[in-house]
C-alpha cells in the first residue's frame, strides 16, 4: 500500500441508488440534509485525493524525474529556480473511480525544502473537474490552499508527521451552482509495522464553534459549519474507507450528526470494513430520523 490509497469517503449512491431507509423515505423531510451530506463528503474525499497527490509530488520530486501519478502529467523542472511543481490531470485516478482534467500549481514558499519542518507550500487550483465515473457526480474546484510540514519529515516514514492545511475554493456543482467552501484541517501521518493511518482533524473556530474542518454556503445559499467532534482516521486495511470519527453538520434547520464506520444497518462496525456512515436528524415535528449511507 502506498500513501495514496489513503482517502476520504468514496460516494457511491444518491438518493435512488444506495441511500439505505431506515424510518422513512428521508426526501419526506430531509432531502436537504442528505444532498448536503453527499455534496460534503464527495469534497472531503476529492480534495484529500489531491492532498495526497501533491504530498507524493512535493515528498518524491527530482529534477526531470516527476512522480509517477495516475492520469496526471507532474512537470518538476521548467519551474525549478522558484520551486514550483505544476501537475495536469487529464485521466482516471488509479482506481478507476474517478475521472480528473484541471491544473495544480505547488510552490515551496518557505523553507528550503519541503521536509524541512515549518516547510509551506501554496496550492493554485485552477479549474479541477472531477467525475465520479459510477454515479456521474461531478464537482468543479477553483481556489487556493496552504500546506504546513509542522513536524518535519516525510509521511508514513518519517514518525507521526503532522501537517496542517487551510484554505478555500469555489465548488461548483453538476446543476451549475457554486459556491466558497473554506478549510482547515491538521493531518497526521503515521506507519504502525506497515499499517498505514491518516488522522484528520478540525483545525480553527468559525462563528464560536471550535474543531471545525469545513465551512461555507451549501448549494441553496444556506451557511453551515462541520464540527470534527471525534478525529477521522482512516487505514491502509481499509482502503478508502473511514474506520472512525464523528462530525456534526450546524447551519440547517436542525444540525445532522454523521457517524462514521457503520454496517449497513447503521450499528457500528466492530470487524472488518465498515459499510458506511450514518446520517441522524430531528425532522420540523422533532422526530428523529436517520439513514445510511454506503461508502
Amino acid at each position: 500500500m502506498i500513501r495514496t490509497i489513503l482517502v476520504a469517503l468514496t460516494i457511491s449512491a444518491v438518493v435512488f441508488g444506495g441511500i439505505r431507509k431506515t424510518e422513512e423515505d428521508p426526501l419526506n423531510d430531509g432531502g436537504e440534509l442528505i444532498e448536503f451530506s453527499i455534496d460534503e463528503n464527495m469534497f472531503s474525499n476529492e480534495t484529500e485525493l489531491l492532498y495526497n497527490d501533491i504530498t507524493k509530488a512535493t515528498e518524491e520530486t527530482s529534477l526531470g524525474k516527476g512522480p509517477n501519478i495516475a492520469g496526471a502529467t507532474v512537470n518538476d523542472s521548467t519551474f525549478i529556480g522558484i520551486k514550483k511543481i505544476m501537475m495536469t490531470y487529464n485521466g482516471n485516478s488509479a482506481d478507476g473511480q474517478r475521472f480528473r482534467s484541471g491544473t495544480l500549481s505547488i510552490q515551496l514558499i518557505e523553507g528550503n525544502k519541503w521536509t524541512d519542518a515549518g516547510s509551506i507550500i501554496r496550492i493554485d487550483v485552477d479549474n479541477i473537474r472531477i467525475t465520479k465515473n459510477g454515479s456521474g457526480n461531478i464537482i468543479t474546484l477553483q481556489g487556493t490552499y496552504y500546506i504546513k510540514n509542522i513536524t518535519g519529515g516525510r509521511s508514513f516514514i518519517t514518525t507521526n508527521v503532522q501537517h496542517k492545511l487551510w484554505g478555500s475554493a469555489t465548488i461548483g456543482f453538476i446543476n451549475g451552482q457554486a459556491s466558497e467552501w473554506s478549510i482547515a484541517r491538521k493531518r497526521t501521518f503515521q506507519n504502525n509495522s506497515g499499517v498505514l493511518s491518516l488522522t484528520a482533524e478540525g483545525d480553527t473556530s468559525v462563528n464560536g464553534e471550535n474543531n471545525v474542518i469545513v465551512w461555507g454556503k451549501n448549494r441553496r445559499g444556506v451557511s453551515f459549519t462541520v464540527v470534527n467532534n471525534e478525529p477521522l482516521v482512516w487505514s491502509s486495511t481499509c482502503p478508502t474507507k473511514v474506520m472512525s470519527g464523528k462530525r456534526t453538520v450546524k447551519g440547517f434547520a436542525a444540525p445532522i450528526t454523521i457517524t462514521h464506520c457503520v454496517n449497513s444497518d447503521g450499528t457500528p462496525t466492530t470487524s472488518g470494513c465498515p459499510y458506511g456512515y450514518k446520517l441522524e436528524w430531528k425532522n420540523k415535528s422533532n422526530e428523529d430520523r436517520s439513514t445510511v449511507i454506503s461508502y
